[in-house]
């Protein structure tokens, strides 16, 4: 009896590694996703060129057995989440990265738009981004905040809240004026949410519809104003180069940081790129130090601060070839 118990010891453990999960983040490399039909325009310009931006796989608490595996892949990395990000959960890290995307496309339209010089207005709205759960359930991601204690100014006044006080908002939810208290909870000394800028565009030359994307985050910022650009200029053509990209692009058309340079450099080096677009500063110097341990990388990697910059370098490019 006690060899066949022990007999079992082995096979207990297995599938208490494949069902037992730890805290950790495991970053994987992904794949790219062609540009060639997340947004139309009214009058059917598209692009020609092979555009594509860059995601990852990425998945909270893995089994230890995945865990484990993950140690032996040098693309990959795993990350010890922190108290606070145990407390978002996937439901609402899926919901915020829906509002970064839809932030990032509607800034990519407008930095094109301006570029091109077609007719565009907007205005900045304050959304709330991220939900925690232990905050009043009643306030949902993608909320506009009009004003706390009658105060527009509302980052400022959010953090000007003492702990445990509570803070009087009024939201915009669609169509609806909505009031509400959040309480500043003791502890952390948090409202237990995340707030973002999001640019709501009031008027426009040209108009266009995106495509939904199970995609989130606003990494694909920088490409998705390239594939605008691109489509609406028909002075502008890329033509035989498979280009890819990542960066958030800004209203002063600046090109911001992201994360998981290290996967995105992988997922680059395994699906063929001629031209890959990274922001300049740290996330260059990460990808920069990844890209010299390839013995052929076969893709170009470029830096940039601005759009305007990639506008450059290709027009040079094809102006070289």
């Amino acid at each position: 009896m006690l060899k066949k118990s022990l007999r079992l010891i082995p096979a207990l453990f297995l599938i208490f590694t494949l069902v037992y999960r730890v805290d950790y983040r495991i970053d994987a490399p992904g794949g790219i996703t062609p540009l060639e039909s997340f947004i139309t325009f009214e009058n059917g310009e598209v692009s020609e060129a092979d555009l594509n931006s860059v995601y990852i796989m990425s998945f909270n608490r893995p089994t230890i057995f995945q865990w484990i595996v993950a140690q032996f892949f040098e693309s990959v990395d795993v990350v010890k989440l922190s108290e606070r990000s145990l407390q978002v959960t996937n439901t609402a890290r899926f919901e915020s990265g829906q509002v970064a995307r839809n932030t990032a496309i509607q800034k990519a339209i407008i930095t094109a738009y301006e570029s091109l010089g077609v007719d565009i207005t907007y205005e900045t709205w304050w959304l709330v981004y991220l939900k925690y759960d232990f905050v009043d359930a009643s306030i949902e991601i993608g909320d506009r905040i009009l004003s706390v204690n009658g105060n527009t100014e509302v980052i400022e006044t959010l953090s000007n809240v003492a702990c445990d006080e509570t803070a009087e908002l009024i939201i915009q939810r669609e169509d609806e004026t909505l009031e509400m208290t959040l309480n500043k909870d003791e502890e952390s000394c948090l409202f237990g949410i995340s707030i973002s800028e999001y640019t709501h565009i009031t008027s426009i030359g040209l108009e266009y519809e995106s495509e939904d994307s199970f995609i989130g985050g606003p990494s694909a910022g920088l490409m998705n104003t390239l594939y605008i650009y691109d489509a609406l200029n028909d002075d502008f053509a890329l033509d035989g180069l498979k280009i890819a990209g990542t960066g958030t692009i800004n209203m002063d058309t600046s090109v911001g940081s992201v994360g998981a340079i290290k996967q995105k450099i992988y997922t680059v080096l395994r699906n063929e790129v001629d031209v890959f677009f990274v922001p300049s500063g740290r996330n260059y110097e990460e990808a920069l130090a990844i890209y010299e341990t390839l013995n052929d990388p076969g893709f170009d990697l470029v830096e940039v601060d601005t759009f305007d910059q990639v506008i450059t370098y290709l027009e040079a490019l094809y102006e070289d070839s």
